[in-house]
């Protein structure tokens, strides 16, 4: 009888401590440390279907939607080997309300409105340079390939137009959002 007493309080100590020691590792609430879109690249099997904080740059366009590359605006992550070489080193961009994304959240309207501006901004592309850190669920396509066509096209099986996108960050909030204007040559 003592040891199974002695299970149950060593039991209940674990089941009230564990809650208060997960709830220190975020200090202050703050978010977890924000990754690159190559690191996100580079490990899509880690982040695939989780919750993650990614920084880039914002690119909108009418024909290709919203994408995020990666800060450094590299042409190819440094990861990148073999077939991945021809992989785009950005995310497709979607919202909740996407009938494509698998969220476990609902819609954030402060969220739309940020990605409203954001786009008006992105759309001045030689003005400015969007730098965004969106906080989302990311999904990955399972098989993704990715073609270069003999006229140098790139298609695959992917997210966005041509299917060349790896994965998908599907935006739950805005954390942080900077314009900078570009500095024409004068």
């Amino acid at each position: 009888m003592r040891y199974f007493e002695s299970v149950l309080f060593y039991g209940a100590v674990i089941v009230c401590c564990v809650p208060l020691l997960s709830a220190q590792t975020l200090v202050g609430n703050q978010p977890p440390r924000a990754l690159s879109v190559c690191e996100v690249l580079e490990s899509l099997s880690r982040h695939d279907r989780r919750t993650v904080v990614v920084t880039g740059i914002f690119r909108h366009t009418h024909r290709h939607g919203s994408s995020l590359e990666d800060e450094r605006g590299v042409q190819e992550c440094p990861g990148f080997v073999g077939k991945r070489k021809y992989w785009t080193p950005a995310l497709c961009l979607s919202g909740p309300s996407d009938p494509s994304a698998e969220v476990r959240f609902g819609r954030n309207l402060a969220a739309e409105q940020e990605m409203d501006r954001l786009r008006q901004a992105a759309r001045l592309t030689a003005e400015n340079k969007v730098i965004v850190t969106f906080e989302g669920l990311l999904q990955a396509k399972a098989r993704f390939q990715v073609f270069r066509e003999p006229d140098g096209e790139v298609i695959g099986n992917g997210y966005g137009p041509d299917g060349t996108y790896a994965a998908c960050l599907v935006i739950r909030r805005v954390i942080d959002s900077k314009v900078i204007k570009i500095k024409t040559g004068q």
